[in-house]
């Protein structure tokens, strides 16, 4: 007898994703941005006196969750792509430094944990609110509240010291 099975895909954030490093710690990390997201938004709407906090995260939750992980990814992607630029420049003028260590590891992360911060503010400010209660103002505060409780700071720590 077939069992039916329901698959689940999602666009932005494939399951296919999970294969690099299978762990049951992206579960946990899933589920904690999800909180933390949620929270902000909760609370920053009560803060601003909105007013069903509950109904603004029902409508743009699941976009702010998802553009949380679309600009952590590309914070990533430019503190890769500036260690491609490290290694390249390698080859030719004998770069001193090992940016994944100590005090290097964290100046080059800072440009992608800002860079991610400032995707937030701006990706949340023009596609997660829109059709809420909020005014603009409202927005660019909450906006501006996600991306300084919600950036990656984890990015920061380096790997090992």
């Amino acid at each position: 007898m077939k069992k039916n099975t329901v698959r689940l895909y999602n666009v932005l954030f494939p399951l296919w994703f999970f294969f690099f490093y299978p762990t049951p710690l992206w579960l946990l990390i899933l589920a904690g941005n999800f909180i933390i997201d949620f929270a902000v938004v909760y609370f920053g709407g009560k803060k601003l006196k909105a007013e069903d906090p509950k109904e603004l995260c029902r409508q743009s939750i699941f976009k702010v969750w998802m553009i949380g992980f679309l600009s952590d990814f590309l914070g990533a992607g430019l503190i890769f792509l500036m260690f491609i630029g490290v290694s390249w420049l390698d080859q030719f003028v004998r770069v001193p430094i090992d940016i994944g260590r100590g005090f290097w590891c964290i100046l080059f992360s800072i440009p992608g944990l800002l860079f991610s911060g400032w995707l937030i503010y701006r990706l949340n400010k023009r596609f997660s609110f829109n059709g809420t209660e909020l005014n603009r103002a409202q927005i660019r505060r909450l906006s501006f509240w996600l991306a300084v409780f919600t950036a990656p700071y984890l990015m920061v720590l380096p790997t090992y010291w």
